[in-house]
């Protein structure tokens, strides 16, 4: 910057807003002393940069914000915004429990929402952000960063929180985040979760993140009896190929949670997820001294609609004859089956 070019009366005057704390300057010639000029907006921007280090309280910013946004190069609002939201982003990732009472970033996007409220210009990108939070940051933090923010941003964390469960339909974090939030005590519309899961079911591609935010939701009780309501014959078919596409670590997850949950859902698939759960088991490549079979009579053991003598075919089927003594020490009454298959 050539400082040279600079008006001196306009560098002084733009010194005395950033640099003291007064408030009877006489800003009237501010705009005719500004002009535009390539150098004096990067006077000014410097100026802004250098201040923002200094520890002003909040009304300071918010007064010398509305000026900022009253003079209105709509270059400083954009630039301004974008460099406060990017510090404040990267101060909650790297420093939990940050606080307005201690952080210029923070204290100054607060000051920052509150001018432009004051100014009746939108809030959205500092909306955005924070509606954000809750995919990089913990819950308790989202909660505590939310209070400062309101009730000028949100009227309370409840109206914060329905406003996020509405589009809590994307992820297995984002569920991750509704229980969360459910064990603070708060009541979440869980209308877009059953659309969700709806979808998932139904409609979505059957890919691996889809399927594990699937399972998640049916841990869900009230999701889980929303699908019974939506579930019907000709969706067997669906629910088959869901399977088909599992994993087998997805399959047996949290102590066979997953296939008890399946299981609810539609009893009459047993057979098909008993045999994926099988195939899927042997196709890994590993299973020293019987570690398959164990698995696969655990399950039969755990599950009724299981049957043994399923499993017994299977294994003569797929030349899997060494492992067939296993089963019928566990289940005897298979003996008398093995010269038939």
């Amino acid at each position: 910057m050539q400082l040279e070019l600079v008006d001196p009366k306009y560098r002084k005057l733009v010194d005395q807003i950033f640099f003291t704390d007064r408030s009877d300057l006489d800003l009237s010639e501010f705009q005719s002393l500004f002009a535009n000029k390539d150098v004096h907006f990067d006077y000014l921007r410097d100026r802004i940069k250098r201040s923002r280090e200094i520890f002003w309280d909040e009304s300071f910013w918010i007064n010398r914000f509305e000026f900022l946004l009253s003079i209105n190069p709509r270059k400083i609002e954009q630039e301004l915004e974008a460099t406060l939201l990017g510090e404040f982003k990267q101060l909650l990732m790297r420093t939990y429990g940050a606080s307005p009472l201690y952080n210029n970033v923070y204290l100054q996007i607060i000051a920052w929402t509150k001018a432009k409220l004051n100014k009746k210009l939108g809030t959205k990108a500092v909306e955005d952000l924070l509606t954000s939070l809750i995919h990089w940051s913990s819950t308790d933090q989202t909660l505590e960063v939310v209070k400062s923010f309101t009730p000028f941003i949100f009227k309370d964390l409840a109206e914060y929180v329905t406003l996020i469960s509405k589009s809590l339909s994307q992820s297995s974090r984002n569920f991750q985040v509704i229980k969360e939030l459910e064990s603070h005590g708060f009541q979440l519309d869980k209308e877009p979760m059953f659309k969700l899961a709806r979808d998932l079911l139904f409609k979505r591609a059957l890919n691996r993140p889809n399927r594990r935010t699937l399972f998640n939701l049916f841990t869900d009780q009230f999701v889980m009896a929303h699908l019974k309501t939506q579930y019907k014959p000709e969706h067997r078919d669906r629910l088959v190929d869901f399977i088909k596409s599992c994993e087998f670590k997805e399959i047996e997850e949290q102590h066979l949670r997953n296939i008890k949950n399946l299981l609810e859902l539609d009893s009459t698939v047993a057979d098909e997820l008993l045999t994926t759960y099988a195939e899927k088991l042997y196709a890994r490549g590993t299973g020293a001294q019987g570690a398959n079979i164990k698995r696969l009579i655990r399950a039969c053991k755990t599950f009724p609609q299981f049957q043994p003598k399923k499993v017994l075919v299977w294994l003569s089927t797929n030349n899997r004859v060494s492992n067939m003594k296993f089963l019928i020490s566990s289940f005897p009454d298979l003996k008398p089956l093995v010269p038939f298959v």
